[in-house]
């Protein structure tokens, strides 16, 4: 079974405040994927959560990394091949989870 949260704006006194995306269930290539979060800036915090991996890959290596620094439009993932996963991305105004204010 799989849920996928939508992407969310969360709002204070009508302000955005933080906003979130969390992709559908991607799967691994081996090569770097670009995956759209939507979000309309560079997020701040990137989760990537492991769904799947195959059987043969247990006893083998596997990996899933970010592969290079988010930009306002995609995260980048290198992921095995057959391998599963969901990218969580999170982003506030002016950077306010990078900075520590809540």
């Amino acid at each position: 079974m799989t849920y996928t949260v939508p992407s969310t704006t969360i709002a204070v006194a009508g302000r955005a405040v933080t906003k979130q995306f969390v992709s559908a269930v991607e799967t691994g290539t081996g090569a770097q994927q670009s995956i759209a979060h939507g979000l309309g800036r560079t997020p701040e915090q990137v989760l990537i959560i492991l769904t799947l991996v195959p059987l043969a890959d247990v006893a083998a290596a596997f990996s899933v990394v970010q592969s290079a620094a988010p930009d306002a439009t995609n995260v980048y993932v290198t992921a095995t091949s057959g391998v599963e996963y969901q990218v969580f991305a999170i982003s506030s105004p002016r950077g306010l989870l990078a900075s520590g204010v809540d």
